[in-house]
């Protein structure tokens, strides 16, 4: 017993005593791995003399070396994400001469960019995640749904001091999240990739992250740096860190980049918003081409409460029982929706009724730099149930590809059934180009149809059971751990869904619903700076002003 408690203090002393000493020429030493020129010759294959067919496959062939994804076809270009030698991309539409290359427009992994052409050969074979008649091992037993949830709450992300006692959950953070600089914290465990999730709620935007290894040495991750900058932090923690691990977070600057009116559909930053007024006393009308139809009769507005003021740039409140619209701001203003597309994935795949049938993934988060993820790396066996609480929990974007391939063979046919769905559901205001709700040219979304499209959504057991869920643990051919990022699910009373969202595009956002009494109300709130304060003041206004009868 002593001596891991020594061992353990020893480490927190050595973080104390040498970050100062350590952590600049560490993060120089870092800085400089990711400008230099790699020391091995790289296999530069000869691509197409006319490129690449769009919509077909190219492996990255670079001798060992990390490709880097550009966001502009330069190399001046911001680099999204260093994509390994050999990876899969799929070839958009997009093929252009610069800086002394070719430059192909690719999308990997939910990622959309620029690479060297050069750099590209023809795929031998397709990559997506197909249902196998066969299944994934017979090893692993089949397992029902929980019945009820019994882990403990997990701490809310916030920017506090640290308490007494660590993280007991995996995906969550104990201490200070710096907005820039270096800060202390104590991870409950998992991947570099959780942890940029994390600190991004907490407002910071991740360089790298810094740990002590057993004999007082220094293993850092570099975020959006080649993978063999990387490999002696993924060689010793393949499989992510463990909980109660002691971190030194290295911030570049805020996360949370505000996303000015004037770059929004439909936004007319001269017009001022619709000043607020007092609900007058009788019945809310809900629309009447809403579905499913009401089926109680909407409430009556026994107070005239003037609706509070949000930070939000969009926001409404729909009561759950009728569809009616209780409040809005901008209510059908289409703007990026975030992780809040995810809502309608878990929507295609329970009514897909296959839940216990088994997906094999080739899906590899390690390569989804900055992105929110179950952790599904190629080869993994798990049920379908355990890819959409790993979609609706930590928000994975690769669990969302993996069940849009899955269900729909592909992901542009997944697209178009998420598409078809926002017309069974008449939500005019609304398009998704993707499963997961990264930003993408005409991926946008309403307060209005959001609001609706999670009224349907909760009337699916399967769905309310996953999103009211605070832990879960996904068990296939290996065991995920997983945690609910969902930080207002834990504060208000009542609260029992369903999903929250962040890019920088889409500032911070949030689909919420809180049950009292037997009546259900929903709050959208839409590129906020505080989404769970303003979600808050929106339900005390709604349950303090309305009647059911």
């Amino acid at each position: 017993m002593g001596r891991p408690i020594r061992a353990r203090a020893m480490r927190w002393l050595t973080l104390f005593a040498l970050i100062c000493a350590l952590l600049t020429p560490a993060e120089t030493a870092l800085a400089a791995s990711e400008l230099a020129t790699p020391t091995r010759t790289l296999l530069a294959p000869i691509a197409p003399a006319e490129g690449f067919t769009t919509g077909s496959r190219a492996s990255v062939a670079t001798g060992g070396d990390g490709l880097r994804l550009r966001s502009t076809p330069s190399v001046n270009g911001t680099m999204l994400a260093s994509l390994p030698d050999g990876t899969t991309v799929t070839v958009a539409d997009g093929r252009v001469s610069a800086d002394g290359y070719w430059w192909q427009r690719i999308t990997s992994n939910g990622l959309t960019g620029w690479v060297a052409e050069m750099y590209l050969r023809p795929a031998t074979a397709p990559t997506n995640v197909v249902q196998s008649s066969g299944g994934c091992p017979a090893a692993v037993a089949p397992r029902p749904a929980p019945a009820a949830v019994t882990q403990p709450t997990p701490v809310p992300i916030a920017a506090t001091p640290v308490p007494a006692s660590p993280p007991a959950s995996t995906n969550a953070v104990f201490g200070t999240i710096p907005q820039s600089g270096f800060g202390l914290v104590v991870w409950g465990g998992g991947s570099p990739e959780a942890v940029a999730t994390v600190s991004a709620d907490g407002g910071c935007k991740l360089k790298s992250i810094w740990i002590t290894g057993n004999s007082g040495e220094f293993v850092g991750y570099a975020y959006g740096a080649p993978s063999f900058v990387n490999k002696t932090w993924t060689d010793r923690f393949p499989d992510g860190l463990e909980g109660n691990t002691p971190l030194i977070l290295v911030c570049g600057g805020p996360s949370n980049v505000a996303l000015k009116t004037s770059n929004l559909t439909g936004a007319d930053p001269s017009v001022p918003p619709v000043p607020l007024v007092a609900p007058a006393l009788g019945p809310l009308v809900p629309a009447a081409n809403i579905v499913p139809a009401p089926w109680a009769s909407p409430p009556i507005a026994a107070k005239t409460n003037v609706p509070p003021t949000t930070n939000a740039l969009a926001a409404l409140v729909l009561d759950g029982s009728s569809g009616a619209v209780m409040y809005e701001k901008n209510g059908h203003l289409a703007v990026p929706p975030a992780s809040l597309t995810k809502i309608a994935t878990a929507i295609l795949t329970v009514e897909a009724k296959n839940l216990d049938s088994w997906v094999t993934s080739n899906v590899d988060s390690r390569v989804m730099y900055g992105s929110s993820v179950m952790g599904l790396i190629p080869g993994d066996c798990f049920k379908v149930r355990d890819l959409l609480y790993g979609l609706m929990l930590p928000s994975g974007n690769d669990a969302a590809l993996a069940l849009g391939r899955f269900e729909a063979g592909s992901d542009d046919a997944f697209v178009t059934q998420m598409n078809a769905l926002l017309k069974r559901l008449n939500l005019t205001d609304s398009h998704f180009m993707n499963p997961h709700g990264l930003t993408a040219p005409g991926h946008v979304a309403s307060a209005y149809d959001l609001a609706l499209l999670a009224r349907y959504a909760m009337t699916l057991p399967d769905i309310t059971a996953v999103v009211g869920t605070q832990n879960y643990t996904a068990q296939g051919s290996r065991t995920i751990p997983l945690g609910n990022v969902n930080t207002f699910l834990p504060i208000y009373p009542g609260a029992d869904g369903v999903k929250t969202g962040f890019t920088e595009e889409a500032g911070r956002t949030l689909v919420a619903s809180v049950t009292k009494n037997g009546r259900r109300v929903f709050v959208v709130i839409l590129n906020s700076t505080n989404r769970d304060g303003d979600a808050k003041t929106l339900f005390d206004w709604a349950f303090s002003t309305y009647i059911w009868g």
